[in-house]
């Protein structure tokens, strides 16, 4: 809860900085460049997922670059508790088909815990990881404790909130005819060319209209290629997942 309420003050305080800075803006020569409409969904939504999401599941599709190659699209059963941050994710094809990964904040001794699929998993027993080992990063460009819809949200709302000198904010209105759902688009760009400061030229979040909830996010490198798509489907929110649903133990898991 401590961590909880520390995030939630920081966002208020950089929010709080922000908005003192921009009214100090508005007479000078280069006004800012985000959008107030995108900025305030940004918050709204922020703040809907830390009041009313406790837990959900989904299946998500995820691709990345890997040395220069756009790998194929990812499926994966995902669970997910906000407190305490748990996750449990089990790859339902490609490469890793079977593999599952488990990770429960303050247990484990803060270890990510990891069971391959296939062969390997049948002869191996399960691996504990240091989240940001890079072992542990193998087919992920995050750590598991950036995973998730809420993280996403909080990590885009701290950037901005934190480099909007040198970022656009946008948001415009999509109709999606294939899954009949409508979204806020909203397209995070940085304006200068300093590479180190974000590993992102452009990030763009599809939040859904109904749910408040990115529901589709695409990155994009500084040569405005596609580095990362991750897509969030069957959404099912507060199910009621309890501990068993995030215990190695569980008699429908493969942790030996």
């Amino acid at each position: 809860m401590r961590k909880l309420w520390l995030r939630n003050f920081w966002v208020f305080f950089v929010a709080l900085n922000l908005a003192c800075k921009a009214r100090h803006r508005e007479n000078t020569e280069h006004p800012s460049q985000i959008d107030p409409q995108a900025l305030n969904l940004l918050q709204i939504s922020h703040q809907n997922y830390q009041d009313n999401i406790r837990d959900y599941q989904c299946i998500f599709l995820k691709r990345e670059r890997f040395g220069g190659y756009l790998g194929k699209f990812e499926e994966i059963q995902m669970k997910l508790r906000t407190q305490p941050y748990s996750i449990y994710m089990k790859w339902l094809s490609g490469r890793y088909k079977g593999q599952e990964a488990l990770y429960v904040e303050g247990k484990n001794e803060g270890k990510l815990l990891v069971h391959p699929g296939g062969l390997l998993g049948s002869i191996t027993s399960t691996f504990q990881l240091d989240p940001h080992d890079p072992l542990a990063k193998l087919n992920s460009s995050e750590p598991i404790t950036n995973a998730g819809m809420g993280k996403t949200l909080e990590r885009t709302l701290l950037h901005t909130l934190e480099e909007y000198e040198s970022i656009s904010l946008t948001m415009d209105e999509i109709e999606d005819e294939t899954s009949e759902r409508s979204y806020y688009r909203i397209t995070k760009e940085r304006l200068d060319e300093d590479k180190t400061a974000d590993a992102y030229e452009e990030v763009i979040l599809y939040i859904d209209k109904e749910l408040l909830l990115p529901l589709r996010i695409l990155t994009y490198g500084w040569e405005g290629k596609l580095l990362g798509e991750y897509i969030y489907e069957n959404v099912k929110i507060n199910v009621g997942l309890s501990d068993e649903d995030f215990d190695p133990q569980n008699e429908a898991y493969n942790f030996p």
